[in-house]
Protein backbone atom coordinates (compact mmCIF):
# COMPACT_ATOMS: atom_id res chain seq x y z
CA UNK A 1 0.00 0.00 0.00
CA UNK A 2 1.35 3.46 -0.89
CA UNK A 3 2.20 5.74 2.01
CA UNK A 4 -0.18 8.63 2.78
CA UNK A 5 2.39 10.47 4.93
CA UNK A 6 2.72 14.06 3.63
CA UNK A 7 5.94 14.81 1.81
CA UNK A 8 7.34 18.34 1.70
CA UNK A 9 7.78 17.96 -2.03
CA UNK A 10 4.11 17.11 -2.58
CA UNK A 11 2.08 19.99 -4.03
CA UNK A 12 0.06 21.92 -1.44
CA UNK A 13 -3.64 21.63 -0.71
CA UNK A 14 -5.89 23.48 1.72
CA UNK A 15 -9.14 22.96 3.57
CA UNK A 16 -12.10 25.33 3.70
CA UNK A 17 -15.09 25.04 6.04
CA UNK A 18 -18.49 26.69 5.74
CA UNK A 19 -19.95 26.44 9.24
CA UNK A 20 -23.51 25.63 10.29
CA UNK A 21 -25.05 24.78 13.64
CA UNK A 22 -23.78 21.30 14.38
CA UNK A 23 -22.09 20.62 11.06
CA UNK A 24 -19.96 22.11 8.32
CA UNK A 25 -19.37 21.76 4.60
CA UNK A 26 -15.72 21.01 3.84
CA UNK A 27 -13.81 21.42 0.59
CA UNK A 28 -10.28 20.10 0.06
CA UNK A 29 -8.67 22.14 -2.69
CA UNK A 30 -5.33 21.99 -4.51
CA UNK A 31 -3.62 24.42 -6.86
CA UNK A 32 -2.66 25.91 -9.19
CA UNK A 33 -4.39 29.07 -8.07
CA UNK A 34 -5.56 30.06 -11.54
CA UNK A 35 -7.13 26.64 -12.14
CA UNK A 36 -7.53 24.80 -8.82
CA UNK A 37 -8.96 21.33 -8.41
CA UNK A 38 -11.33 19.90 -5.83
CA UNK A 39 -9.85 16.83 -4.18
CA UNK A 40 -12.77 16.17 -1.82
CA UNK A 41 -16.06 17.53 -0.53
CA UNK A 42 -17.50 16.41 2.77
CA UNK A 43 -20.34 17.09 5.20
CA UNK A 44 -18.64 17.17 8.59
CA UNK A 45 -20.94 16.40 11.52
CA UNK A 46 -19.77 18.21 14.66
CA UNK A 47 -22.62 17.58 17.08
CA UNK A 48 -23.38 14.31 18.83
CA UNK A 49 -24.92 12.19 16.07
CA UNK A 50 -27.05 10.12 18.47
CA UNK A 51 -28.68 13.26 19.89
CA UNK A 52 -28.09 15.59 16.99
CA UNK A 53 -30.69 18.32 17.46
CA UNK A 54 -30.30 18.38 21.24
CA UNK A 55 -26.53 18.63 20.87
CA UNK A 56 -26.33 21.22 18.12
CA UNK A 57 -28.92 23.47 19.81
CA UNK A 58 -27.29 23.08 23.21
CA UNK A 59 -27.69 26.76 24.13
CA UNK A 60 -31.36 26.75 23.15
CA UNK A 61 -31.95 23.64 25.26
CA UNK A 62 -30.01 25.10 28.15
CA UNK A 63 -32.66 27.78 28.68
CA UNK A 64 -34.67 25.07 30.44
CA UNK A 65 -31.74 23.91 32.61
CA UNK A 66 -30.15 25.19 35.76
CA UNK A 67 -26.97 27.17 35.16
CA UNK A 68 -24.84 24.30 36.50
CA UNK A 69 -26.52 21.80 34.16
CA UNK A 70 -26.28 24.25 31.27
CA UNK A 71 -22.54 24.66 31.81
CA UNK A 72 -22.15 20.88 31.91
CA UNK A 73 -24.12 20.47 28.66
CA UNK A 74 -22.11 23.13 26.84
CA UNK A 75 -18.83 21.56 27.98
CA UNK A 76 -19.96 18.13 26.79
CA UNK A 77 -21.06 19.45 23.41
CA UNK A 78 -17.83 21.38 23.01
CA UNK A 79 -15.77 18.27 23.78
CA UNK A 80 -17.66 16.22 21.20
CA UNK A 81 -17.42 18.96 18.57
CA UNK A 82 -13.64 19.30 19.02
CA UNK A 83 -13.15 15.54 18.75
CA UNK A 84 -15.38 15.28 15.66
CA UNK A 85 -13.60 18.20 14.02
CA UNK A 86 -10.15 16.77 14.62
CA UNK A 87 -11.21 13.38 13.30
CA UNK A 88 -12.64 14.96 10.14
CA UNK A 89 -9.57 17.11 9.53
CA UNK A 90 -7.24 14.14 9.95
CA UNK A 91 -9.35 12.09 7.53
CA UNK A 92 -9.15 14.87 4.92
CA UNK A 93 -5.39 15.15 5.42
CA UNK A 94 -5.21 11.42 4.72
CA UNK A 95 -7.32 11.89 1.59
CA UNK A 96 -4.93 14.58 0.42
CA UNK A 97 -1.98 12.26 1.03
CA UNK A 98 -3.63 9.56 -1.04
CA UNK A 99 -3.84 12.09 -3.85
CA UNK A 100 -0.15 13.01 -3.33
CA UNK A 101 -0.86 16.42 -1.81
CA UNK A 102 0.03 17.91 1.57
CA UNK A 103 -2.45 20.07 3.44
CA UNK A 104 -0.86 23.36 4.48
CA UNK A 105 -3.71 24.92 6.45
CA UNK A 106 -7.43 25.42 6.83
CA UNK A 107 -9.86 28.31 6.54
CA UNK A 108 -12.99 28.57 8.68
CA UNK A 109 -15.97 30.84 8.05
CA UNK A 110 -16.09 32.38 11.51
CA UNK A 111 -16.45 35.90 12.83
CA UNK A 112 -14.87 35.61 16.29
CA UNK A 113 -16.61 37.73 18.85
CA UNK A 114 -16.34 38.22 22.58
CA UNK A 115 -19.45 36.75 24.14
CA UNK A 116 -20.66 37.36 27.69
CA UNK A 117 -20.95 34.65 30.31
CA UNK A 118 -23.39 31.78 29.91
CA UNK A 119 -26.06 33.28 32.14
CA UNK A 120 -26.19 36.42 29.98
CA UNK A 121 -26.14 34.42 26.74
CA UNK A 122 -29.18 32.41 27.82
CA UNK A 123 -31.17 35.60 28.37
CA UNK A 124 -30.85 36.78 24.75
CA UNK A 125 -31.99 34.80 21.70
CA UNK A 126 -29.53 36.55 19.38
CA UNK A 127 -26.65 35.65 21.70
CA UNK A 128 -27.81 32.04 21.83
CA UNK A 129 -27.57 31.79 18.03
CA UNK A 130 -24.19 33.52 18.07
CA UNK A 131 -22.86 31.21 20.78
CA UNK A 132 -23.89 28.08 18.90
CA UNK A 133 -22.22 29.28 15.72
CA UNK A 134 -19.11 30.24 17.68
CA UNK A 135 -18.95 26.85 19.40
CA UNK A 136 -18.87 24.85 16.17
CA UNK A 137 -16.66 27.31 14.30
CA UNK A 138 -14.12 27.28 17.11
CA UNK A 139 -14.28 23.48 17.16
CA UNK A 140 -13.05 23.44 13.56
CA UNK A 141 -10.22 25.82 14.43
CA UNK A 142 -9.25 23.65 17.41
CA UNK A 143 -9.60 20.45 15.41
CA UNK A 144 -7.38 21.83 12.65
CA UNK A 145 -4.72 22.86 15.14
CA UNK A 146 -4.88 19.50 16.94
CA UNK A 147 -4.24 17.85 13.55
CA UNK A 148 -1.17 20.03 13.03
CA UNK A 149 -2.64 22.72 10.78
CA UNK A 150 -2.75 26.48 11.17
CA UNK A 151 -6.37 27.64 10.97
CA UNK A 152 -7.44 30.96 9.51
CA UNK A 153 -10.76 32.47 10.63
CA UNK A 154 -12.53 34.85 8.25
CA UNK A 155 -15.88 36.53 8.87
CA UNK A 156 -18.40 35.16 6.35
CA UNK A 157 -19.22 38.55 4.82
CA UNK A 158 -15.52 39.28 4.31
CA UNK A 159 -14.67 36.04 2.49
CA UNK A 160 -15.19 37.14 -1.15
CA UNK A 161 -13.13 40.32 -0.70
CA UNK A 162 -10.39 38.46 1.17
CA UNK A 163 -10.20 35.76 -1.51
CA UNK A 164 -10.17 38.28 -4.36
CA UNK A 165 -7.38 40.24 -2.69
CA UNK A 166 -5.37 37.07 -2.03
CA UNK A 167 -5.61 36.09 -5.69
CA UNK A 168 -5.04 39.62 -6.96
CA UNK A 169 -8.30 39.75 -8.92
CA UNK A 170 -11.59 41.63 -8.72
CA UNK A 171 -14.52 39.98 -6.98
CA UNK A 172 -16.33 39.56 -10.32
CA UNK A 173 -13.37 37.60 -11.70
CA UNK A 174 -13.24 35.54 -8.52
CA UNK A 175 -16.91 34.66 -8.90
CA UNK A 176 -16.26 33.46 -12.45
CA UNK A 177 -13.38 31.28 -11.24
CA UNK A 178 -15.55 29.74 -8.53
CA UNK A 179 -18.29 28.99 -11.07
CA UNK A 180 -15.75 27.38 -13.40
CA UNK A 181 -14.34 25.36 -10.51
CA UNK A 182 -17.82 24.07 -9.72
CA UNK A 183 -18.35 23.02 -13.32
CA UNK A 184 -15.14 21.01 -13.24
CA UNK A 185 -15.94 19.49 -9.86
CA UNK A 186 -19.60 18.70 -10.54
CA UNK A 187 -22.41 18.58 -8.02
CA UNK A 188 -22.92 19.37 -5.22
CA UNK A 189 -21.67 22.93 -5.74
CA UNK A 190 -23.96 25.19 -3.73
CA UNK A 191 -23.21 28.24 -1.61
CA UNK A 192 -21.53 26.17 1.08
CA UNK A 193 -19.05 24.65 -1.35
CA UNK A 194 -18.34 28.03 -2.92
CA UNK A 195 -17.62 29.60 0.46
CA UNK A 196 -15.41 26.71 1.55
CA UNK A 197 -13.52 26.81 -1.77
CA UNK A 198 -12.87 30.53 -1.43
CA UNK A 199 -11.47 29.98 2.06
CA UNK A 200 -9.20 27.20 0.81
CA UNK A 201 -7.98 29.50 -1.95
CA UNK A 202 -7.15 32.18 0.61
CA UNK A 203 -5.03 29.68 2.54
CA UNK A 204 -3.27 28.50 -0.62
CA UNK A 205 -2.60 32.04 -1.82
CA UNK A 206 -1.46 33.53 1.49
CA UNK A 207 0.70 30.60 2.63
Amino acid sequence: MASTTPNRRDPPAALGFSVHTGWAAAVLLAGPLDEPQVLARERVVLADEEHFDESRFVYHGSQERSLVDAERAVRATTKVAHAQAEQAVRALITTAGQRRHRVIGSGVALAPRKLPGLADILRAHTLIHAAEGELFGRALVAGSEAAGLTALSVAPKAIPARAAAALGVKEEALAERIIALGKRAGRPWAQDQRVAAMLALVVLAER
